[in-house]
Order: structure tokens, then sequence, then C-alpha cells
């Protein structure tokens, strides 16, 4: 490792070592590379992240057990790492070999009820990426951090809800989203308007919600939930145009987010 002024520049040899043990077919224990993650202490690390996956690539009933006995550890640091291996067996695309066991589904049978019961902030961000998965049951556990009282995970609720770009299936869905679209926080506010303004459903409720972001503080915001009025064909979308501050058109890559309301003028008047 090399440090300039308290700074890394560079460090991460014991993940090095990880993945070189991974390649050759080095197999230390479960024990050794639990230890070279958490002696970091803070689950972003290179050490910390190479031996989540080469964990996750072993699929081996002693790896799984002993993964899933963290889960009642009282080091939240612990059931961090545990969490974040069983994410990662759910989330990554493999062939399914014939004669073995596929874990993709014994680990959201663990994880999903595990996210529910879980207390510390860190180990309940794994649900984030498991929202796209095709679960009825991570609406479920989406829905059990309406009320969480840290707003980074309520933030994880708009996603766990959105199903498909087309249709919420669960019956209180919109219900849930009106109500964290009145969030104290402003970052779960601006993630429902994020899921919602470029909703294919063009449901009045969807509408009503949108309708509610016109006065926020965010000028992003402002402009996404304008533009899905507009492209809703919600007549508010004119009035919540002229709230929109002035805008160097010339600063924006792309202006159809800032075209909407023409478009919705040009159908209406045909």
């Amino acid at each position: 490792m090399i440090t300039l002024g308290g700074v890394s520049a560079y460090d991460g040899h014991a993940a090095v070592l990880t993945r070189l043990e991974a390649e050759f077919g080095v197999h230390p224990s479960f024990e050794a590379l639990l230890a070279r993650a958490v002696v970091r202490a803070d689950g972003r690390h290179a050490d910390w992240g190479e031996a989540m996956a080469v964990l996750a690539d072993r699929l081996d009933e002693e790896t799984w057990e002993a993964n899933l006995a963290l889960r009642s550890s009282p080091d939240p640091l612990r059931r961090l790492f545990a969490a974040g291996v069983v994410r990662l067996v759910a989330i990554r695309d493999r062939p399914i070999l014939s004669g073995v066991c596929p874990f993709e589904r014994r680990a959201l049978d663990v994880l999903l009820p595990w996210v529910v019961e879980e207390t510390d902030t860190a180990v309940l961000a794994v649900l984030r990426g498991l929202t796209e998965l095709d679960d009825p049951r991570i609406e479920e556990a989406g829905l059990a951090f309406r009320a969480r009282p840290d707003p980074q995970v309520r933030i994880q609720v708009p996603w766990a809800l959105h199903r498909t770009r087309y249709a919420y299936t669960h019956p209180e869905a919109l219900d849930v989203l009106a109500a964290l679209a009145r969030d104290p926080d402003a970052g779960v506010r601006r993630t429902v308007c994020e899921r919602l303004y470029a909703f294919e459903s063009r449901s009045p409720a969807v509408a009503d919600i949108l309708a509610g972001f016109l006065d926020e503080d965010d000028q992003l915001v402002r402009i996404k939930a304008v533009s899905g009025l507009a492209d809703a064909d919600d007549p508010r979308c004119v009035e919540g145009a002229r709230l929109i501050d002035p805008i160097d058109r010339t600063e924006w890559a792309d202006t159809w987010l800032l075209d909407a309301v023409s478009r919705y003028e040009q159908r209406r008047d045909g």
C-alpha cells in the first residue's frame, strides 16, 4: 500500500490474493476469506468485495451453511457480509448445470424474509439489486420498509414495487407511493418521481402523484413531473411548466424532457 497525506493510493493486496487463489483452484476456508473482508470494517473495500464474489461463486453446501450461520451474528458487519454473499448468489446469471441444485431460488428464500426482520440499515441495503428479479415477495419486502426511520431504507420501496414499467401489481402500491411522495426526505420523494414520470400506465392516480411534485425545490424533479403529466395528456403540465426556472438548453444533451409540454399542446390542438 502507498499512502500520501494519509490517503491510500494503492491497496487491495488481499483482494488480488483472493482472486488468484480462485483462478488457480486454491480454496481457503470460509473463515479465512471472511477475516480478510471484515478487517476493512466498512463493506466497500476491494478485499471485501472480492471475498464475497469468490464465496458466491463456490456454491457448495459447506460455504452456504457457513455463510447463513452469520445471519444470527450480533455483529452487523458480519451480517452485512453474509447478506451480500446471498445477494450475489440471487442476482448472478449462471447456466443451470445438469444434476446441480441451483442456489438462486434458495438465496431469495433466505434473503427476502431476512431483510424484513433485519434492523441494521447497511444490511437492509442489500435489497437494492433484487428489485429487477421476478418474484412477488420482493414487493412485500419493499412494503415492510415504508415506515422505517432511515430514509436510505425507505428510498428502496419505489424500486421494490416497480415490477414492470406498465403496471403496479400490488394492490397497495399506488397508495404507498402517494404517501412516500410526501416523505420528509427529499431523496425519497425524488425516487418516487423518478419511478413514475416515465411510467407507461397513464392512470389518474399516477398523474395525481406527479402533480404533487410541481412545487418541489429540486428543479429536475419538477421537470420530470411536468414531463410525466404531459405524456399522460394531463393539462396540469402546462401550469407546471410555468413553475420551472429558466433553463439554458445548450447545457442539456437531450432536450426530450423539456419539450414534453410542446408535444402535449400539439396533440391537444390537433
